[in-house]
């Protein structure tokens, strides 16, 4: 068995080439490496060089802390440990009675005195996330009573996305929230109720149910002219 942070570093590298559409000899030649060395750092055989690192990067139009978002294993965190700790979220929206699962990975920079997060949209499986919709980066800000997330689509840097979530008084493995961005189909502005769950959701109709919005709500978004999600 490899070493699991080189194996990571190398899963990061192959994932964002792939998203970027370069191939392996694409990737080496503008970071003047064989492609045979860069093959090695994507299977984890070899470690990469800070300087190196930095030159992926550019290459993949990432930061170093992209390819460098590894969390060891922890056991079991409790109920009451904040949202904002947690390294992986689940998030779940709906469009047309389908639901849709989404990754959200988040990463501390001591450097900036933030947190990074990554969001892998609309994912087919959990285990192999690389195969998603779209990646978007960006910050997470936490708070008492609010968490928020400010996004750039990686392919495309005039898409920007905010998630903001209300953070009940409760203790709660799973917060209610909104996403806003734009419609992949009209370009035009658009909003979803979202959850966000500190474990992963079975796609029940259960989950349907807590996706859907009430209908109460629209009599309240017809008086105040606003878009209202509830978020109890």
């Amino acid at each position: 068995m490899g070493d699991p942070v080189m194996e990571h570093v190398g899963g990061r590298i192959r994932l964002y080439r792939k998203n970027s559409g370069l191939s392996l000899r694409e990737l080496a030649e503008k970071i003047c490496k064989s492609k045979a060395s860069v093959s090695k750092y994507e299977q984890g055989k070899v470690a990469v060089d800070i300087v190196t690192l930095v030159d992926i990067a550019t290459a993949l139009k990432v930061t170093p802390f992209q390819l460098l978002d590894y969390t060891p294993s922890q056991k079991q965190q409790a109920f009451a440990v904040p949202f904002s700790k947690f390294g992986t979220m689940h998030l779940y929206h709906m469009k047309d009675k389908k639901i849709y699962h989404s990754l959200m990975k988040t990463y501390p920079d001591n450097a900036e005195g933030q947190t990074h997060a990554t969001l892998f949209y609309k994912i087919r499986d959990t285990q192999d996330y690389g195969h998603c919709s779209c990646i978007y980066h960006g910050s997470m800000y936490s708070h008492e009573l609010m968490l928020s997330f400010i996004l750039r689509n990686y392919h495309n840097a005039v898409e920007n996305i905010l998630l903001n979530f209300s953070i009940p008084m409760r203790n709660t493995t799973v917060l209610t929230g909104m996403i806003c961005g734009i419609s992949a189909n009209s370009f035009m502005p658009v909003a979803h109720k979202i959850l966000l769950s500190k474990e992963e959701l079975a796609c029940d109709a259960s989950l349907e149910a807590e996706l859907a919005i009430p209908p109460e709500s629209f009599k309240e978004m017809k008086r105040i002219n606003t878009l209202f999600i509830p978020l109890e």
